[in-house]
């Protein structure tokens, strides 16, 4: 693919496909040739941004009309797993919106045996600046080993949809999984996998609805402590919060890693204090620069497709967590064994007959 143009096609044109659009715009060898929509507003809407692309009511017209090199889902979660299967099988790469599937088993079978295209989980959060700069400083040989972990998201509420479609589906378990758990629990432990380079052992979880005013049957608070052989990481997500907040500390044997909104602190034996500030863009619901790193580590998994077995477990690994979480919420938050994620099932049984 060295020196050749992708073409592709944005699936939901909600809220974040337009930063998505945003970012492909900045890239030079991926254009985005369509967008898939069922809400003619939002078809509009795309074509004031980018007047020459096509513009399809379903998926199925999509395909019948283009050719593409990849699909990038930002349609509601409950769409993806026949999104993702569908693009397959049109030989077509695919990137998908967090949470990647709703439940574990989704994930079996979900890549045909012979297939080389990539299937690419859009975790964006992995390309925040500062959340780079603070991976990159807990790999110094100054920080030591990690030892515990803390984040928090702390939100007014829950992100808007468009307001021709469904603008609260974030509240609807038919739509979106569940609440606050399934939007935002993925970037925290795919950050904290990540920075522990352990996967999970266990979880104990506790969440609710603390907004009295809001008639919704999701949650919108779940404080989880997740267990890393050893390594204990609390993760607080909270969408009924006077104030926006993001906060994520890693505290080592020889040291600690601090970051909240646009400020880095590090304390170490060896280097003492430093602090940085760096544009986090955490208060960006777009998150623009994000994704262009990402669409170019995208780019970089297509030409090297040994990488998937990773990219999907980092995936199914959100989701064992999110489904151990809910099960020891049911059990009043005892830990709950976190079942270890397998390359195994992606792949779809060849027949023998």
């Amino acid at each position: 693919m060295q020196g050749t143009k992708m073409c592709g096609a944005i699936v939901g044109f909600g809220i974040i496909a337009t930063g998505h659009l945003a970012a492909y715009q900045k890239i030079s060898n991926i254009t985005i040739c369509a967008v898939v929509d069922p809400v003619p507003e939002c078809r509009q809407r795309a074509l004031q941004l980018a007047p020459n692309i096509n513009t399809y009511s379903t998926i199925e017209e999509l395909f019948a009309s283009e050719t593409l090199d990849f699909i990038d889902i930002c349609s509601p979660p409950f769409s993806h797993n026949e999104y993702i299967r569908t693009a397959l099988r049109h030989d077509c790469h695919v990137l998908c919106e967090k949470p990647f599937l709703l439940s574990s088993q989704e994930y079996n079978g979900i890549l045909d045996h012979s297939s080389q295209k990539i299937v690419y989980p859009s975790h964006n959060y992995k390309f925040s600046p500062i959340i780079l700069r603070m991976s990159e400083c807990l790999q110094s040989t100054s920080m030591g080993e990690p030892l515990r972990g803390h984040f928090r998201t702390m939100r007014k509420g829950h992100a808007k949809g468009v307001a021709e479609w469904a603008p609260d589906w974030r509240r609807n378990a038919a739509l979106a999984g569940g609440g606050i758990l399934f939007d935002h629990g993925p970037h925290s432990i795919y950050i904290a996998s990540q920075m522990c380079s352990k996967h999970p052992k266990a979880v104990s979880c506790i969440m609710g609805k603390l907004n009295p005013i809001e008639n919704f049957a999701t949650e919108d608070t779940a404080l989880l402590s997740i267990d890393f052989g050893g390594i204990i990481w609390e993760i607080d997500l909270i969408w009924n919060s006077p104030r926006r907040n993001s906060f994520y500390a890693v505290h080592t044997d020889k040291g600690s890693v601090i970051v909240e909104n646009d400020k880095m602190v590090s304390v170490s034996k060896d280097d003492g204090y430093r602090e940085t500030h760096i544009v986090s863009e955490f208060d960006d619901p777009l998150h623009v620069l994000w994704y262009q790193s990402m669409f170019m580590d995208f780019i970089d998994a297509t030409k090297n497709p040994s990488r998937q077995n990773d990219l999907l477990i980092e995936a199914l690994t959100c989701s064992l967590v999110i489904e151990a979480a809910q099960k020891s919420v049911a059990d009043n938050g005892c830990w709950t064994n976190v079942p270890l994620p397998s390359a195994v099932s992606f792949r779809s049984k060849v027949s023998t007959s």
